[in-house]
């Protein structure tokens, strides 16, 4: 009897160690991928800027091995500020190179300001990335001297 037991426990742990193996490895497996397309960085401040519009660049890094995408519609505005680009974002991005997405602040008001929207990057599965922009709005020279009205929010 004894010895039943014995065979019993021996063919329990020798079936079961590789089965344990199978179950952690296709664990392992199915694990996402690290993201391939990296920001440089998703918040941009763009210090004191005079009232108008300045250019603003988000610089983005494909770290993986086959091109990837982004993807959206680059347009945004509040009573403060409107950052876009004009235009639908779909751009194509190489494996190991990089892209940089440039838009348009206008800003419209004295004072401080924070603009942010969402890109769709498409890099092994779709997920959403927010970038933001902030500064503080100043007025020009010429409003300093009494020849403009600077806007108040």
């Amino acid at each position: 009897m004894r010895t039943t037991i014995w065979v019993c426990v021996m063919l329990a742990a020798a079936f079961s160690a590789p089965a344990g193996y199978l179950i952690w490895e296709a664990r392992e497996s199915s694990s996402p991928p690290a993201d391939a397309l990296v920001f440089e960085s998703t918040v941009i401040d763009v210090g004191n800027v005079t009232l108008g519009s300045i250019p603003v660049e988000f610089k983005i890094q494909n770290t993986g091995t086959s091109p990837r995408r982004i993807i959206g519609r680059l347009e945004v505005c509040s009573t403060k500020v409107c950052l876009g680009s004009g235009q639908p974002l779909n751009a194509t991005i190489a494996a190991h190179s990089s892209y940089s997405l440039r838009c348009e602040l206008h800003v419209q008001v004295v004072g401080p300001f924070e603009s942010s929207f969402d890109v769709y990057l498409d890099d092994a599965g779709l997920r959403t990335v927010t970038l933001t922009v902030r500064g503080i709005g100043v007025a020009s020279r010429n409003a300093i001297n009494g020849s403009e009205t600077p806007k108040q929010p």
